[in-house]
């Protein structure tokens, strides 16, 4: 597995981006299939992260990166882990109205069968 080195930077971008936006825990099988290795991307994720990318800067080897970089993508993997947990919360409280949602619909048909043996009832009576 080695990096790729004929890569514009707009596709180094594009990738970064595709990177970004993959689930938790698909990440490293996703750099495995694209043939990137862990170290090269995290580069590119930093420069991007940081906006070299956009300014067309790509990293080059024992280049090191800034400490407001560092911080940024500490924050970034904070955000991505609370969204993450409040997607899942989120997820969870739809599955409990779905479940209420269907206890309403069947307390509601229940009650249409009922309010029509009523009207049915009070026909046969007069």
């Amino acid at each position: 597995m080695s990096a790729k080195p004929n890569l514009s930077v707009a596709e180094i971008e594009l990738l970064v981006e595709e990177y970004l936006d993959l689930p938790r825990g698909t990440k490293y099988a996703w750099l495995e299939e694209k043939g990137f290795t862990q170290h090269v991307f995290d580069k590119w994720r930093r420069a991007y992260l940081g906006g070299d990318l956009a300014q067309g800067l790509v990293p080059r080897k024992g280049s090191h990166t800034p400490r407001a970089v560092k911080s940024a993508t500490r924050k970034l993997r904070e955000l991505e882990r609370s969204s993450a947990a409040e997607r899942a919360a989120f997820e969870k409280q739809i599955e409990k109205m779905k479940v209420e949602i269907a206890m309403l619909h069947e307390g509601n048909i229940a009650m249409g069968k009922a309010f029509g043996l009523l009207q049915q009832m009070s026909q046969e009576s007069k």
